[in-house]
């Protein structure tokens, strides 16, 4: 049963913000079950919501300065278990489908529909992309991944040192990561085979 003097919760809140454990180990105690199920209900998975639970209680005592701030703890711990909820959800499903899309990658047929379809949308991207880099960048980068040049053949070219193509590369590469991170972030490993291999 949850504390349900306020004086109680007050002088609870105070010792943990104080960086007292046991009180600590109180709330977790008593608020277990509830973040608990409420966590599973929404997730249907243990391990997601006991996931929820420890990350919830991980921010109430990186953030215990705070508590005695707090006038409504019950709703203060429900709206940072809902949040950890979606959460988890969110990383679950981009997990999922991460690994679908490495199974469809991994299959052994170059020409499925599927596969084909990804890849396409992929391209896309870094095609988009390369029109954000500088002149000189977007050029060696076309003629290295697009066209498949050696860093030779693109210094002969553009009439350049192949050490500043390797230059020009290493920051438009650089430029793809940031890029993919901020749009695909469970994707990245895949979009940057993508960019570093043949396109």
């Amino acid at each position: 049963m949850h504390p349900t003097d306020p004086q109680i919760n007050r002088q609870l809140l105070h010792r943990i913000a104080e960086g007292d454990e046991p009180s600590f180990r109180l709330l977790y105690d008593e608020y277990f079950n509830t973040i608990y199920s409420t966590a599973l209900a929404f997730t249907q998975n243990s391990q997601l919501a006991m996931e929820v639970v420890q990350e919830t209680f991980l921010r109430v005592w990186k953030n215990r300065a705070r508590l005695p701030e707090i006038e409504n703890l019950s709703g203060f711990l429900f709206v940072i278990g809902r949040n950890q909820v979606k959460t988890a959800l969110r990383t679950a499903r981009e997990n999922n489908q991460a690994e679908s899309l490495l199974n469809v990658c991994d299959q052994p047929s170059p020409y499925s529909p599927e596969k084909a379809a990804i890849m396409k949308q992929f391209r896309e991207e870094v095609y988009k992309a390369a029109d954000q880099l500088p002149d000189q960048q977007a050029t060696v980068f076309r003629l290295s991944r697009f066209e498949q040049l050696s860093y030779e053949e693109i210094a002969t070219q553009l009439g350049i040192s192949t050490a500043t193509v390797k230059n020009h590369l290493v920051k438009a590469l650089g430029f793809m990561r940031t890029y993919f991170a901020s749009r695909y972030k469970h994707l990245l490993p895949f979009a940057l085979l993508i960019i570093e291999k043949n396109i």
